[in-house]
């Protein structure tokens, strides 16, 4: 393990952390203020809506984390935690039809691994 290489890690995990930190507080001030609008804003679907974009932008920063974090982990010599949650998200549509028949299979026949 090259020390330099965890510390550099753990510097960006930092970073990554504090600014999700303070996207969070911008993003949830924002969704609330859309949500307790008094009038609907104008050219938007719903004040739902704009909510919903000001916490897909906190799901980003969250994301960010979640990659340092993995990386933390792979320069110490263990698995990247949420590889798989990422490798989830990139599944294309044949990739899900995959999956949901693996599922499907292995629900067909319980208790065998």
């Amino acid at each position: 393990m090259d020390i330099a290489q965890f510390d550099q890690a753990a510097k960006d995990f930092r970073s990554y952390a504090d600014s999700l930190m303070e996207r969070a507080k911008d993003d949830i001030r924002q969704a609330r203020n859309a949500l307790t609008a008094l009038e609907p804003l104008e050219d938007v679907p719903s004040n739902e809506a704009v909510a919903a974009l000001c916490l897909g932008r906190l799901s980003e920063g969250i994301e960010d984390l979640m990659r340092a974090h993995d990386k933390l982990h792979e320069i110490i010599g263990l698995p990247a935690r949420y590889r798989p949650f990422f490798d989830l998200l990139n599944l294309t549509p044949l990739g899900w039809e995959e999956l949901r028949r693996v599922l499907a299979e292995h629900a067909e026949r319980p208790g065998q691994q």
